[in-house]
């Protein structure tokens, strides 16, 4: 007899338990209830199954946050076919590593995906294009979607079956995909949950989906579900209307990237956060900034601090709504949530859970990657005995079972022989009240092999700003680990696109170039 491990089990726990309820809503007014993605559902999954697809053929999905995502996400699932969501904003290089690492045979993009010419040199490899609009070519979607039929589908779908095929960002080479199969996205759903509930129950929460699903936001579409709330899809984000968004429609969780918040803040709508309803806010996936910090708990109690990876989705280790009242707590992982262990593994191979312990942050649970396409070897060698992931962070284990990350292991810089990690460098300059972000990379040096330097996005970027900010690196920096060279810029640092973290490949880049325009002018001292 088959256990109950699957994404589609938890479908079908949601569509018998809240039928009548508005399982997914847009900022423009449109609903759909549970029962109608059911039914709508349903026809995505014939509609795969009648194109020829077999269990575990891919379909991609392109494009920014729609409606009907959830309904396509749920067909996929009921079809036994694996989903490959992909980020609107991926450049046709990595697009063209999707189709090659997958060999998907199903294309799902949006309007504005369809007609941006990205596509074109790919259309050929896939035996279905629909299209959620219209675009020369590809089939409408709402067309396609009125030829299924609504019966319930019944594939058989094993608990590790790909589930889904997650492409990284490529922002450090080649793109890859992480293969996750129905067991561990199901055992990441059920986590999202647990911790949303925890840090603020809601009886029918309304889950603001304003980061891209098709990325970690995603995950809390389920956990919604499950709950008997709503997810409201809002399109391209825009942080002058995000927390009036989270008014308009009484939003009570969301999910946003520091980024996202630090553009709030800037924007000087954080204010309005006083006014909404937002119980649990949660953000992940880089440092989030002192300063937006404050500001954020100056009007709220909502923050929840998660940590995840691709590799294990989704959110690990959890600091909660009341750890942000400790201040000195700011900056940590926080704790590994129940299913999850987390651990370090030292010089010696030893997993070590003690207070003090330093080394690789290694996770064990269910929700471990089953492989990585592209990456065959790189997969073998994180993937420890005794079922650890070896996660590429370096962490320190604090008390009370705190994580506090220091850096990525494939960022440190070896100056002279001693190990420095640029998010220790950042963390001290990102406190300097003038400085609104902050990369720091390694750089090329005739004596010590390589050197740390800071790309530091300022209010101010004269020689009177460089010195000021010199001369705190000085202060509370020591050693190896003080920055040899401050490069200031009135621009916002370089990511691959605007709702995305920092890309420390595009930082290295950007600070040859202006080190190289320097020393070409004499401007360098």
């Amino acid at each position: 007899m088959r256990m109950t491990a699957t994404v589609v089990d938890l479908i079908h726990q949601i569509e018998r338990t809240y039928p009548g309820r508005v399982g997914v809503e847009d900022v423009s007014g449109r609903q759909l209830t549970v029962a109608e993605i059911r039914r709508r559902s349903n026809r995505v999954a014939h509609g795969l199954i009648a194109a020829g697809l077999k269990p575990g053929d891919g379909v991609m999905y392109l494009g920014r946050n729609h409606l009907e995502y959830v309904e396509i996400d749920f067909g996929i699932a009921k079809a036994g076919l694996t989903r490959i969501p992909l980020y609107h904003q991926l450049s046709e290089r990595d697009l063209t590593r999707a189709v090659e690492l997958t060999g998907a045979r199903v294309l799902i993009a949006d309007e504005e995906a369809a007609k941006k010419g990205r596509l074109d040199k790919l259309l050929d490899a896939f035996s279905l294009r629909v299209v959620l609009g219209s675009a020369p070519g590809w089939l409408s979607y709402a067309d396609w979607l009125a030829e299924g039929s609504e019966d319930d589908v019944w594939v058989r779908v094993d608990a590790e079956q790909p589930y889904h095929v997650r492409m990284t960002s490529g922002s450090s080479g080649l793109p890859k995909g992480i293969v996750v199969s129905h067991r561990a996205a199901r055992h990441a759903m059920l986590g999202n949950h647990f911790v949303l509930n925890r840090e603020a129950f809601e009886a029918r929460p309304r889950t603001l989906q304003q980061a891209p699903v098709t990325l970690a936001s995603g995950w809390t579409i389920v956990p919604t579900l499950l709950s008997g709330g709503t997810n409201i899809l809002a399109g391209k984000f825009d942080p002058e209307r995000s927390v009036a968004t989270m008014v308009e429609t009484g939003a009570t969780w969301s999910f946003m990237v520091p980024t996202m918040l630090r553009m709030i803040t800037q924007a000087g709508s954080a204010g309005a956060l006083r006014r909404s309803r937002i119980s649990a806010l949660a953000y992940g996936g880089e440092p989030a900034p002192v300063d937006a910090m404050e500001s954020l708990l100056e009007q709220t109690d909502a923050l929840v601090n998660v940590y995840g990876q691709t590799e294990t989705p989704s959110w690990t280790l959890v600091l909660g709504r009341e750890d942000h009242r400790n201040r000195e707590l700011w900056g940590s992982a926080g704790r590994a949530i129940p299913g999850i262990e987390a651990g370090v593994l030292l010089e010696d191979g030893v997993v070590a859970f003690e207070e003090g312990a330093t080394g690789s942050l290694v996770l064990r649970g269910g929700n471990v990657c089953s492989a990585i396409l592209g990456d065959e070897k790189g997969y073998r060698e994180r993937l420890l005995p005794d079922g650890w992931w070896r996660t590429g962070d370096t962490a320190t284990l604090e008390a009370d079972g705190i994580v506090r990350l220091v850096g990525r292991e494939s960022e440190i810089i070896i100056r002279g022989g001693s190990n420095v990690h640029p998010s220790e460098i950042e963390a001290v300059l990102g406190k300097h009240p003038a400085v609104r972000e902050v990369a720091v990379v390694g750089m090329p040096d005739p004596v010590w092999g390589e050197v740390p330097v800071a790309l530091v996005s300022a209010d101010k970027t004269d020689e009177a700003a460089r010195e000021d900010l010199e001369s705190w690196a000085r202060e509370h920096l020591t050693g190896p680990k003080r920055p040899e060279r401050i490069v200031l810029t009135a621009k916002a640092l370089p990511r691959a696109d605007a709702d995305s973290k920092v890309s420390k490949v595009l930082a290295k880049a950007q600070l040859a170039e202006l080190l190289g325009a320097a020393r070409g002018s004499g401007a360098e001292r």
